[in-house]
């Protein structure tokens, strides 16, 4: 048996869930589209999933702003941002046990 590290799923998963994998370019963004044999049809509402990777704190904070992300989680943005980014009306914040922070749009 081979090793986990050594398996074609690391790179290329596979599932069962609302989603079906079907691109990751590293560094850019994964993209997960609605899995037409998903048992709890006609969920998921959306036809597709994109998480972006943005390493950089200020890029992000930016995207959230203009609208170009609808989601980050773990503390998307600088800790130093949050007073500010609390007073725009098209985003919202919400803390708890299982994220740091989560913004919405």
């Amino acid at each position: 048996m081979k090793a986990p590290i050594f398996s074609p799923n690391r790179t290329a998963p596979i599932g069962t869930g609302p989603f079906v994998f079907k691109e990751w370019v590293r560094g850019s963004h994964i993209l997960y589209e609605h899995n037409p044999n998903y048992w709890d049809q006609p969920k998921p509402y959306i036809d597709r999933l994109v998480v972006k990777i943005i390493p950089d704190a200020a890029t992000r904070t930016i995207a959230l702003e203009t609208g170009a992300l609808d989601l980050g989680s773990d503390t998307p943005i600088p800790m130093s941002e949050i007073e500010r980014i609390k007073k725009n009306p098209k985003l919202g914040i919400e803390t708890g046990q299982v994220f740091n922070e989560l913004i919405t749009v």
